[in-house]
């Protein structure tokens, strides 16, 4: 069995894992700001997995696998801002965090930078998946 293999099923598992746990988190009747955020995690964390299986799996392919890390970075910019989020409302679960709506500006920035990289080469000059 290749190391390819054992990571894609690794990940896939994860995968899988994640949208139980996700189905479980939907299925909550009276969601609080906290469940939602959690959900949001989940989610984004989702998006950062199946970028990785996509860049296994369309290896073989002439797709560029710099474009499936676009995808993973969706999920990985936008986890810091959640989990900060989430301890926010871990300390107090009737605080109004809709002034910290600001932070999300941060990691779309990046988002915009990175997937103009070709342009600019400010995140990678090249980029190799070894």
């Amino acid at each position: 069995m290749t190391s390819t293999y054992t990571i894609f099923l690794v990940l896939l598992g994860a995968f899988v894992t994640l949208m139980a746990l996700m189905d479980s988190l939907i299925k909550i009747k009276n969601k609080t700001n906290l469940h939602k955020h959690f959900i949001t995690l989940v989610s984004l964390f989702g998006i950062h997995i199946l970028g990785l299986v996509l860049q296994i799996l369309m290896s073989g392919t002439g797709i560029k696998p710099i474009y499936f890390e676009y995808i993973t970075y969706i999920g990985a910019m936008y986890f810091g801002v959640e989990i900060f989020l989430i301890s926010v409302l871990y300390k107090d679960k009737n605080k109004d965090i809709t002034k910290l709506k600001w932070l999300y500006i941060i990691p779309t920035i990046l988002l915009g930078i990175l997937w103009t990289n070709d342009w600019h080469n400010c995140f990678y000059k090249v980029y190799s998946t070894d």
